[in-house]
């Protein structure tokens, strides 16, 4: 396997997407997803991690996980700074903790500074919280207070929304 639904014919240089060939080297678009949040949300985080994993289209969608990519005695500094510069999209989770959170604070920073986040910094309020960033309270926010399942819905939704627009772009 090459890529997420995309399987390689091991007879001739020809890939199929399911049962529809595709020319040599192509990859269906996909999105490197990036969930910013505060430890004590990581089950809200592993939430959304799996309702994009089984989401319509998840094929499309590559959510950095730390629990898997950074392993003990490494510079994890250094991996999260990777695996922001590789992503195309940022989900932050908006909690008490998250938004005091300096790592979460600085995850939201880089993206707003980024060109290539304009229309993929995602915010999902997952506990009624004060202090929000004035910029975050001034973008749109799916409100997760009430359903996870309904919360990771619409992060699916919004993110395969970016993903057809840039689609649309090519």
């Amino acid at each position: 396997m090459l890529e997420s639904g995309v399987f390689a014919d091991e007879s001739s240089s020809k890939q199929t997407i399911g049962r529809i060939a595709a020319p040599p080297g192509y990859f269906p678009p996909s999105m490197k997803v990036f969930l910013s949040y505060a430890h004590e949300d990581a089950e809200w985080a592993d939430s959304i991690r799996e309702a994009l994993r089984y989401s319509k289209g998840s094929d499309q969608f590559e959510v950095w996980n730390p629990k898997l990519e950074i392993q003990p005695g490494e510079n994890w500094a250094k991996k999260i700074g990777e695996a922001l510069e590789s992503s195309d999209a940022l989900v932050v989770l908006l909690s008490p903790r998250s938004v005091n959170s300096p790592n979460v604070r600085q995850e939201i920073d880089f993206a707003l500074t980024q060109p290539k986040f304009k229309d993929r910094l995602i915010s999902v309020m997952v506990k009624p919280t004060s202090g929000v960033p004035w910029i975050l309270r001034s973008l749109p926010f799916i409100d997760g207070t009430r359903s996870k399942q309904q919360a990771g819905r619409a992060v699916a939704a919004a993110l395969t929304a970016a993903l057809e627009k840039q689609t649309a772009k090519q």
